[in-house]
């Protein structure tokens, strides 16, 4: 939470886990039905990816805490993800 802070506290930022993705055809999509399931990228055991607003943040393992998803950090990214808003922090 401290990093946040560091990073720019006057902003809201958009967090997004990624935890993983695959190509399919149009008519793939437009076939698609509620049950049906998508078998992504990843491996069951591998960490999804943690994006702070599009850019990459850090790596965690989804979860359950007080019965809502959650994501457990596991690795922050170097360099520094505070790093990655240097150009957007306005001028004083």
């Amino acid at each position: 939470a401290e990093m946040l802070a560091r990073v720019n506290a006057s902003s809201p930022k958009r967090i997004t886990v990624i935890y993983g993705s695959t190509l399919r055809k149009g008519d793939e999509i437009s076939a698609l039905a509620a049950g049906d399931l998508l078998e992504l990228d990843r491996s069951p055991e591998e960490a999804a990816e943690i994006q702070v607003d599009g850019k990459p943040f850090a790596y965690g393992r989804p979860g359950v805490v007080n019965g809502k998803t959650a994501i457990k950090i596991t690795r922050i990214r170097f360099p520094h993800p505070s790093d990655i808003y240097e150009a957007f922090t306005p001028p004083r």
